[in-house]
């Protein structure tokens, strides 16, 4: 640790760089939402996703759906079929699901997009 002489303390990261920024994707964000509205970010959204070539989009899928919780997983897989313009988002989405999801997991999804069905 560093210190001076008369025993004040060593500097923070802030008195040597200035205060933190936030992160360029939020500074993004909201620089988005103050100039789209709900439905064009939104339809943003959707083209960037639809950009994604289905193989990899499943890649992506297996490591993200494993580490999400229940509630939050059921949340995206159902997000993700209300907005899919085909059959074969959703059969990638759930394919990434049943191989990458222990068997109770799987069917604990199962069950939360039922009862939300």
């Amino acid at each position: 640790m560093l210190t001076t002489n008369d025993n004040r303390p060593a500097p923070t990261r802030e008195d040597l760089f200035g205060p933190l920024r936030p992160p360029r994707h939020e500074t993004l964000r909201h620089l988005l939402q103050a100039l789209l509205t709900e439905e064009e970010l939104r339809a943003l959204e959707g083209r960037m996703l639809a950009a994604i070539p289905l193989l990899r989009a499943q890649a992506i899928l297996t490591l993200m759906l494993p580490a999400m919780s229940a509630p939050e997983r059921a949340a995206f897989v159902a997000e993700a079929r209300a907005v899919a313009e085909d059959d074969s988002v959703a059969a990638v989405i759930e394919g990434a699901a049943k191989i990458s999801l222990a068997p109770e997991q799987w069917h604990d999804l199962q069950k939360r997009l039922a009862l939300a069905a």
